[in-house]
This record gives C-alpha cells, structure tokens and sequence, in this order.
C-alpha cells in the first residue's frame, strides 16, 4: 500500500492501520520530512513486523508524480493500494490567498492526485485488483467561505474516484 503524505496526520494513521492489517507500506512524504517518516518507518516495521519503502518527492514539482512513480515501480514490484493523502489547505479570504498557495494547493490536491491515480491504475486494472483510496474533506460538500478553493480542490477527489471507475 503506498500512502502519500505519510509523516503525519490522516497519512501516518492510514499507514499504521494498513500495518496493523499485516501490509508492507510505501511512505511518501516530502524532502523535508525524512528523518520523521525514516523514524515511522522504522517503528512500523518493529512493531507490525512489516516491510517499508520510504521516497522524497515534492509532488507540486511539474515532473513530481511521474518522477515519484518510477521509483516507486522499480524499487517495488507491485502496488496493490495507492493512497492519495497528501494535501494543503489554506483558509482565509480567497482575495488575499497568497499566490503561491493557491498555486502548490490546486497542484497537489488536483493535478498530483489526478497524475499518481492515472499512474498507478493500469496496472491494478490489468492485474483485476487493487484500489486507489482519495483523501478528500466534508468541504467538499458544503464548503465555507473561508475554505472555498480547497473545498473545490477536494471535489475534485471525488469526482475522480468516478473517472477511475469508468
């Protein structure tokens, strides 16, 4: 099971409850989290008795997903799971969104998501098994104000859990 933005958060416990189930687990967090997720990987595999990948991958990086799905394939044989956890959010006036985060929230909670189902997929459908589970926000039914694009960014993990289906 491959589980993005693993170091913490709904990530972390999604990869410690695949673990308890008896699943070796890939860890994806970013560059800057890995003596955190080097740390959970090494508790996960004492205490479950699993196997653990880790990779570093800015998944806002044009290239990101696709760079992190290379690795990922040549280093483990098959990926039975992906989990698309890893997502910003940002809240405050959509006016006064600081560019720069409106830009990295649509590119990871959209396009990263979208490029690593897309990726990851073939495979699971050639094989007649596996599943990709999208992290998505009860924002993403009733947004708020305050959370208005990243409620729009979470719709879309919805609508393409459906694209997946077709």
């Amino acid at each position: 099971i491959l589980v993005t933005g693993a170091a913490m958060g709904i990530g972390r416990g999604l990869s410690e409850c695949f673990a308890k189930e008896g699943a070796n687990i890939i860890l994806v967090d970013l560059p800057a989290q890995k003596e955190l997720l080097e740390a959970w990987a090494a508790e996960l595999q004492k205490t479950f008795r699993i196997r653990t990948w880790t990779f570093y991958r800015d998944l806002t990086e044009s290239e990101g997903p696709e760079q992190l799905y290379n690795e990922v394939v040549r280093t483990v044989p098959e990926i039975h799971v992906l989990v698309n956890n890893a997502g910003i959010c940002w809240f405050g006036r959509f006016s006064e969104m600081p560019v720069e985060k409106l830009n990295a929230m649509i590119l990871l909670n959209c396009l990263a998501c979208a490029k690593l189902s897309r990726l990851f997929l073939p495979a699971m459908i050639e094989r007649d098994e596996g599943g990709i589970l999208n992290i998505s926000s009860v924002s993403a039914f009733q947004p708020v104000p305050t959370l208005g694009l990243y409620a729009a960014t979470k719709a879309l993990d919805e609508y393409l859990a459906l694209a997946c289906h077709q």
